[in-house]
């Protein structure tokens, strides 16, 4: 349009030209009529809602879960599994069989060792009786100290052969006894790793037997955080395979020693599982608790500025910007807001991120949200 044609145009639509014309190009609307100072334009992304919300801080972890009670059962005889009935997911109580062997081998062994006991007690029996006749020559002068000590040697003799013979036959029934493999707990059979008719030798991993009654979770944290680490203490989880859902745990026990190298020690925390809801191998995200605040007032973490010491947020009263001095408290685990102790209202209007030069008393105006731009178009939070 040039400057000619401009001219001509009706004086009130030359002012709304060029008041739409300053609103763009500076970021202000402009105030109908004149002496009316211009506001600032806010999106709706640039301004927070402060809110009264339940707030948990404390020292994170992460890992994976793991049962914590397991047992791998491994084979003590080299012989054939005849049969081993569990199969791999299935669960076991304690004493359950889980394998048995071919024992007819074992079996054998034990009835000559049961034979060779019965065989030594008679030996026994034969000398300590020739050994109590011996005494009895002995004293009426009949034989020879010489013949007497035969006697008693025979008879000990005897009495030591017996005791290995018991020894043997022991070994045998412990033998036997271990052609039978049962579960040590209560369970579930984790893998199965024979099958029925297969060899085996010492060795050879049968089973692996775990208990999900409790959850186990190991995490390094600095010896910087101990203080925060304390048996006992509470700790929350989150499960990536349960988005939403919260657990409950605590600190089992920490390691005594710090890494030299990393000055990191191992902290072991528990989940109980007693229905065995959740599995081994899940991924965690924990917190051990050291500070819950119910109804606490929070804002974005962004929201916040200045120092530690001097602390304030812009808030929006009635369209103008002020500047309120804050004490800010704990950050939420769980969200990018911290927590605001005093100085600050719930359902207040707050700038977040870069001010981009707004001051105590600029005049804002925020857009409001726009329903069809669709899903992802967000307002004051």
């Amino acid at each position: 349009m040039t400057a000619s044609r401009l001219t001509l145009l009706p004086p009130v639509l030359l002012t709304t030209l060029v008041g739409v014309v300053f609103a763009s190009c500076g970021g202000e609307e402009a105030s109908p009529g004149t002496g009316v100072e211009a506001a600032r334009i806010l999106s709706p992304s640039d301004v927070s809602v402060s809110g009264a919300a339940d707030v948990e801080s404390g020292l994170p972890l992460s890992g994976s879960l793991n049962p914590h009670r397991s047992v791998q059962l491994r084979a003590q005889l080299s012989g054939t599994i005849l049969e081993a009935p569990p199969l791999a997911g299935e669960e076991v109580e304690k004493g359950d069989l889980l394998a048995r062997y071919d024992a007819h081998t074992f079996q054998v062994r034990l009835s000559a060792a049961r034979s060779a006991v019965a065989a030594a007690q008679a030996a026994v029996a034969t000398a300590e009786h020739s050994e109590s006749g011996a005494e009895v020559l002995a004293d009426a002068g009949a034989i020879s100290e010489h013949d007497l000590r035969q006697a008693r040697s025979a008879a000990e003799a005897a009495r030591a052969q017996l005791e290995v013979a018991r020894a043997e036959f022991g070994q045998a029934q412990e033998t036997v006894s271990r052609t039978v493999v049962r579960s040590p707990m209560d369970g579930i059979a984790d893998r199965r790793l024979v099958n029925d008719g297969e060899a085996v030798n010492p060795g050879r991993l049968l089973y692996s037997v775990v208990s999900l009654d409790t959850l186990e979770l190991a995490a390094k944290v600095s010896a910087h955080n101990l203080s925060a680490v304390k048996v006992g203490a509470p700790v929350v989880f989150h499960l990536d395979a349960y988005p939403g859902r919260r657990f409950e745990g605590e600190v089992a026990r920490v390691d005594p020693m710090a890494d030299a190298a990393t000055r990191q020690l191992t902290v072991y925390v528990r989940l109980p599982n007693a229905q065995h809801e959740l599995v081994g191998g899940l991924y965690a995200t924990g917190l051990i608790v050291e500070d819950r605040s119910a109804d606490a007032v929070t804002v974005p973490a962004d929201a916040v500025r200045g120092t530690p010491d001097a602390s304030y947020v812009l808030a929006v009263d009635d369209g103008v910007v002020r500047r309120r001095p804050v004490v800010v408290g704990p950050s939420d685990a769980w969200s990018d807001r911290v927590v605001i102790r005093k100085g600050l209202p719930a359902g207040t209007t707050v700038v977040v991120g870069p001010d981009a030069g707004l001051e105590e008393g600029t005049r804002v105006h925020i857009q409001p949200v726009d329903v069809r731009a669709g899903p992802g178009t967000e307002g004051p939070r």
